[in-house]
């Protein structure tokens, strides 16, 4: 679908049928990729999903690899297509989390088991929205969580690591974790958080 000001496809929306549920936003920030068409193609493991852009450049979406080509033209005969290469940016931000109870909690500690893709380790940063008190903050790098015997370090090439850390009794009702990726391409595969009741009294709080 078109966004903003733009009169061509610019953003792909992502809907789970497993969930049910809208899953991502996914855009190119470039004037030259305009989205035509989706296709599936390939055959095994090499089989996916390809957008095609206005111009009849070819992408394959949700590639593994670290850093993403676009093409953004068809290439004359004889010669090379016109590429530039793009860093992935991308943000997770999960559901509000209030352990099935409206009223205030205290936030403790987290967990999330993360892996790299086969190409690159990878970092990311962790942070959290708090709502009511309404508060966003207590950023935590994944690099710094994950101690090895050389120290801290990135998740390595094709690992799997569990990362854990303390959310600092913050009190809300309800809790959101926003994972920022700056580095590689890593999946998560489970995050959970834990809190308990700051407060159980029916009168009013002072």
């Amino acid at each position: 679908m078109p966004t903003g000001t733009s009169e061509y496809n610019d953003t792909i929306l992502v809907f789970n049928f497993l969930n049910k549920q809208w899953e991502s936003v996914d855009t190119v920030d470039d004037p030259n990729w305009n989205i035509l068409n989706l296709i599936v193609a390939g055959s095994g493991t090499d089989r996916g999903v390809f957008a095609v852009s206005t111009t009849g450049s070819l992408h394959k979406l949700d590639s593994t690899s670290s850093i993403d080509r676009i093409g953004t033209s068809v290439p004359a005969e004889d010669s090379d297509p016109v590429v530039y290469e793009v860093g992935i940016d991308s943000r997770m931000v999960t559901r509000q989390f209030t352990i099935a109870n409206i009223g205030r909690k205290r936030w403790h500690q987290f967990e999330i088991h993360a892996e790299s893709n086969e190409f690159s380790s990878s970092d990311f940063d962790i942070n959290f929205i708090f709502e009511n008190p309404d508060y966003e903050g207590n950023t935590k790098r994944a690099s710094a969580l994950n101690l090895t015997e050389s120290g801290p370090s990135a998740i390595p090439v094709a690992e799997d690591v569990s990362l854990r850390g303390r959310i600092g009794n913050r009190r809300s009702y309800g809790l959101q974790v926003v994972l920022d990726n700056f580095f590689g391409s890593p999946k998560i595969r489970a995050l959970e958080v834990s809190g308990s009741a700051s407060y159980r009294s029916i009168t009013k709080a002072i």
